[in-house]
């Protein structure tokens, strides 16, 4: 198991949701890449980072509460218009709260 946090590339409006505090789940296919980094990382901790930029400032870190799976029936609306063309019906679910101060 890998002891380093896990790091999520975000659309900028879905990381604003975080910032601002209207998001604490991040949604990923439940597709072998992803499984497969899952397996591998250790579930405490994530950091969301908007888009893919180089300057680790915005950073945002947090706590991981659990993870769940949905299939694409269950997903919040905001969620399936990402996914609309999806091949996968599952979808992996990263419940977190933010480290405090951030948001």
């Amino acid at each position: 198991m890998n002891d380093n946090p896990l790091i999520l590339h975000l659309k900028y409006k879905y990381y604003d949701m975080i910032h601002n505090g209207e998001k604490t789940v991040e949604f990923r296919e439940a597709k072998p890449y992803w499984i497969k980094r899952i397996r591998k990382w250790n579930k405490k901790e994530i950091i969301l980072v908007p888009g893919y930029v180089l300057d680790n400032s915005m950073d945002l870190k947090a706590k991981v509460d659990y993870i769940d799976f949905y299939c694409f029936a269950d997903l919040p609306e905001y969620v399936k218009e990402n996914f609309s063309k999806s091949l996968y019906d599952s979808f992996i679910a990263i419940h977190f709260k933010l480290d405090a101060g951030q948001g």
